[in-house]
């Protein structure tokens, strides 16, 4: 049907890399079908091509989109719609006539307020992206990878508007997308803006009040523990609506910690439970396991945390098993001590004190080449 409506054809897909093999069983179906002669490009974004675009390349995709892709995006359109080479369109990858990979960087970054993360026009809606670009680094993550370690954000004006749009539609809550909840307005992570945060609040709250609910410090927006101070706690407890929230703890060691590059130290995990405890909000806590690097003496003091602050202040753990990401520092390292973890995960779970897909993650683990 597609074939007879269009002379061409362009197939987009952003994915991650847990999804990496599915995507590529997807793209061997799809090139079997009818209009596998007809003009049809397969394109790709996301983390994982990102990282890794050769690999992506490799399952059949024509083109990868690297990082930031919303200027590139649109210029490969124009290009395709007046029958142009887009080959030398920016933040793009792919193989050459000759078979060689050809990588064209983007140095310039976007502005948010020009990218809306929401379309009225094909009625799709969701968390609004406030905060782009992490300044942290963390070797597992690759979000300063992908989007820099420059801190970028949506004005609150057009965040607002977006937020109005949905509410004409009905849809009053609202929750946000950044790498960490009160880094919005700063420059960099050393100082917080709380007073550019309260401002996002209020106005917020003008707008989905009293039919919505603003969803503040869970996911996706979740908490450095180090930010959590009384100041940060004035803010949750006078604007969220949610009942708890969730802190990225990663780890009990501070050696680990350390050689993640986290830049915070299980000290301000304590500090930020304790001053939690003292509010109406459950505490979740971000952990990942199997970090490279772990020892014996990590793994102890891992679980000596843990046990510590379930019993004292009931705290529950999202647990994550580290996954090697492409892009990232920690891209060729494995996980450490799985069968231990489990075995602890099965204690933590009789007692309703852990959470997480830890199964689907030690699934792809496993069957990485």
């Amino acid at each position: 049907i597609l074939n007879k409506i269009y002379k061409k054809i362009i197939l987009c897909i952003s994915f991650s890399s847990i999804q990496y093999q599915y995507v590529k069983e997807f793209i061997k179906e799809i090139k079997l079908l009818s209009f596998e002669n007809k003009d049809i490009i397969f394109v790709c974004g996301g983390p994982h091509p990102t990282g890794y675009p050769v690999s992506a390349l490799n399952i059949g995709f024509d083109l990868c989109f690297l990082g930031e892709a919303e200027e590139s995006f649109i210029l490969f359109l124009e290009k395709i719609l007046k029958n142009e080479n887009f080959q030398d369109v920016l933040s793009i990858a792919y193989f050459d006539e000759h078979k060689n990979l050809v990588i064209r960087r983007n140095k310039n970054l976007i502005d948010l307020d020009k990218y809306p993360p929401i379309s009225t026009y094909f009625n799709r809606y969701g968390p609004i992206e406030i905060t782009r670009g992490c300044p942290y680094g963390c070797f597992f993550c690759q979000t300063s990878q992908i989007f820099t370690t420059k801190l970028r954000h949506r004005s609150i004006e057009k965040i607002c508007q977006l937020i109005e749009s949905m509410a004409k539609r009905k849809l009053y809550d609202t929750r946000f997308i950044t790498p960490s909840l009160f880094l919005y307005g700063s420059v960099n992570e050393k100082r917080l803006n709380l007073e550019i945060v309260e401002e996002l609040f209020k106005n917020v709250s003008k707008i989905i009040k009293p039919k919505g609910k603003l969803f503040i410090g869970t996911f996706p927006s979740e908490i450095r523990p180090e930010h959590i101070n009384n100041d940060t706690l004035y803010l949750l407890n006078k604007y969220a609506d949610n009942d708890n929230v969730i802190i990225g703890a990663q780890s009990g060691s501070d050696r680990i910690l350390e050689l993640c590059n986290r830049k915070h130290t299980i000290s301000d995990v304590y500090k930020a439970v304790e001053l939690l405890s003292k509010t109406r909000f459950k505490i979740n806590l971000d952990f990942i396991f199997g970090l490279p690097y772990e020892e014996e003496k990590d793994v102890k003091q891992n679980i000596k945390v843990i046990d510590e602050l379930t019993k004292r202040y009931k705290v529950k753990i999202h647990a994550h098993i580290f996954v090697p990401l492409v892009g990232t520092k920690f891209r060729n390292c494995k996980p450490q001590n799985l069968e231990f973890y489990l075995k602890y995960f099965d204690i933590l779970k009789n007692k309703a004190l852990i959470y997480g897909s830890w199964r689907k993650q030690i699934d792809y683990v496993k069957n990485i080449n």
